[in-house]
């Protein structure tokens, strides 16, 4: 479970087309898709360990901790996205000829300014309506079980390792409804990770 912090969020929503400043085939593509909210706008905090609700040995006391209950989980955040017409005249909403758009998936890249180590690509699929001139809201796997058993991530259990932070940069590809029309588009998330000492049940839930 991926837990939010109100701080300072590097979260970018924009679309290839307008990243570019022109697409070859622009007039072929009649919407921008965008992300405008990833995890609620705030960073995320990639746990290396879930601590269960008994932190310390009932018998040792801190710094021993209790491992009993530990375990691993995945971590999700939520992403909001839009549709929006380039032309909004000739698409009024949602069931007007095409214009609306399917998310299929995305590819998680991660980067470290620091120049370490991080887990490679991974793509993932989806399948998520988006109606013209709307919102739809979805869950994002930001870091999947095969990641948190690597030894970049159990390495910083009980403290072993020092933590650090890493940019996730996903990009979200997807095709207009009823057509072959493609689009791609990218959000990105500074993520903080490490083992941090906290009840399971004190954790948020990942949506907003």
């Amino acid at each position: 479970m991926l837990k939010r912090f109100l701080v300072f969020i590097g979260v970018a929503a924009v679309a290839f087309g307008a990243l570019a400043g022109c697409d070859s085939d622009q007039n072929q593509q009649r919407s921008i898709m965008f992300v405008t909210s990833l995890n609620c706008g705030a960073p995320g905090v990639l746990d290396a360990l879930e601590q269960g609700d008994t932190l310390w040995d009932p018998a040792a006391g801190p710094p021993v901790p209790y491992t009993v209950d530990d375990f691993i989980s995945e971590d999700w955040i939520e992403v909001t996205f839009a549709n929006k017409p380039y032309n909004p005249t000739v698409l009024t909403g949602s069931g007007a000829p095409h214009g609306d758009y399917i998310v299929e998936g995305y590819v998680i890249t991660w980067v470290r300014s620091d120049g370490g180590p991080v887990p490679p690509p991974r793509e993932e699929a989806m399948g998520v309506s988006v109606p013209s001139l709307d919102e739809t809201i979805a869950l994002v796997r930001l870091v999947s079980m095969q990641e948190k058993i690597t030894p970049l991530i159990t390495g910083l259990q009980y403290g072993g390792a020092p933590g650090f932070t890493m940019t996730a940069v996903i990009d979200f590809f997807g095709r207009e409804a009823g057509t072959d029309r493609q689009t791609t588009f990218r959000s990105q998330i500074s993520v903080e990770v490490d083992d941090f000492i906290v009840k399971t049940s004190d954790k948020p839930d990942p949506g907003c």
